[in-house]
């Protein structure tokens, strides 16, 4: 990639499928965390480091100071993995500083939204004259970038309130108070609503990872707590909870995870935040498994992994706040969850995040190339490697080893 600010926009329905995506990948990291991503990979390429079999140092520079320092491991196979100290079996580290002033991720995407909103005035104008209006599926994803770029506008931290969570809170909270009768099966509505809502909030681009993650424990865990409660007692605990959950929404989403786990601690009911992270884990990796087993469709594979990651992303926090919960240590299978839903989590922020930088295919050229210059060097366990590497990192499903092991589809590209 040559840098992002100098790569002109694509235009029509490359515009708005490359926004989509952009705006799931802005939506997946607290975007400054994309940003990293995209800085460090165009600082990389521009010190023609290469790309596998290095050991590199990164130093964030911000107003000519280094406030940060990682290490990046790449295997010959293409496997990353970011350190804070070195691998002595890699030799010498290369240096590489990266400035983090620039923002070039928002920068484009503020480009496209300005662009399409453009575009969607136009065709509006033009309608009443017999022109085309917009296709029903370009303004679902319009409405889809319009709805991420307030998102990614309006986020500051974790630890600071979201509107979309404040309205949210408001409105369920004010459905419960006025419940009146049958109010115990109103609340019980409410709880089996959030899920859903969760969901259906991601999808349409109001709710980054954070949000997603607060509601989604919203949402799981008072349902669980009231589990272990029979009769009257069940529908208490469930109102208790599900109506503290929702005041602790309108804080911030931070407040929701970490308030909501306090409290079930408090009253001797960890078993719950426990049953709750298991099943947000195992949502998770059912998404990664339909994105992975799914059709060679970057629009549905990046859907899956966009969902997937707030689950996983929750079942994390939980995982941690249980452990700092105990800190005598952990027992049974919670330290190996603790650790597959870290890994999940970021492998699917940078899945989201490859389907954009591969929009125009480059990366799978690349890797396609790879494939096979190692088949005529009939290294066939190479060829396994890179097929499996790209799908154990949520690059591409595993349908698209048709595509790498078969004759170029594209026209321009020689074998090498």
């Amino acid at each position: 990639m040559n840098r992002l600010e100098d790569e002109p926009l694509p235009t029509g329905a490359k515009a708005l499928h490359e926004a989509v995506l952009l705006g799931r990948a802005l939506l997946n990291f607290v975007p400054d965390a994309l940003e990293r991503t995209v800085l460090v990979d165009q600082a990389w390429r521009a010190a023609e480091i290469p790309q596998r079999g290095v050991s590199v140092r990164v130093s964030y520079v911000q107003h000519g100071t280094v406030v940060d320092e990682s290490y990046v491991h790449v295997d010959r196979a293409g496997g990353g993995r970011h350190t804070h100290s070195p691998d002595p079996s890699t030799g010498t580290p290369y240096e590489l500083r990266v400035d983090l002033g620039p923002t070039p991720c928002q920068d484009r995407f503020r480009r496209l939204h300005g662009y399409l909103r453009d575009q969607l005035r136009e065709a509006a104008a033009a309608e009443p004259s017999g022109g085309p209006g917009p296709h029903p599926v370009a303004l679902a994803w319009w409405r889809f970038v319009d709805a991420a770029q307030e998102a990614c506008r309006s986020f500051v931290r974790p630890d600071v309130e979201q509107p979309v969570l404040t309205v949210w809170a408001d409105r369920l909270v004010s459905e419960m108070r006025n419940a009146g009768p049958g109010a115990a099966e109103r609340v019980a509505s409410i709880a089996r609503r959030l899920p859903a809502l969760a969901d259906g909030l991601r999808r349409e681009g109001r709710l980054d990872v954070w949000a997603s993650s607060a509601l989604l424990v919203a949402a799981h865990v008072p349902r669980l707590v009231a589990e272990h409660f029979s009769g009257r007692d069940h529908a208490t605990q469930l109102a208790r909870y599900l109506f503290f959950a929702l005041l602790e929404m309108r804080v911030s989403p931070w407040q929701v995870i970490y308030g909501v786990s306090q409290k079930v601690a408090r009253e001797n009911l960890t078993h719950s935040l426990d049953q709750a992270a298991d099943d947000l884990l195992d949502q998770a990796e059912q998404h990664r498994e339909w994105a992975v087993d799914g059709p060679l469709d970057r629009d549905y594979f990046s859907t899956q992994l966009f969902l997937g990651t707030p689950k996983a992303w929750a079942a994390m926090q939980l995982y941690r706040i249980l452990k700092d919960l105990a800190p005598a240590g952990e027992s049974g299978q919670r330290p190996r969850r603790r650790t597959v839903a870290e890994e999940l989590a970021v492998r699917m922020q940078d899945g989201v995040a490859h389907q954009w930088l591969d929009v125009d295919d480059a990366r799978t050229i690349e890797a396609w190339r790879q494939v096979h210059k190692l088949r005529r060097a009939g290294d066939e366990q190479g060829v396994r490697t890179v097929l499996r590497e790209g799908e154990l990192r949520l690059f591409r499903p595993r349908s698209a080893r048709n595509l790498l092991l078969g004759p170029s589809p594209w026209s321009h590209i020689r074998e090498e």
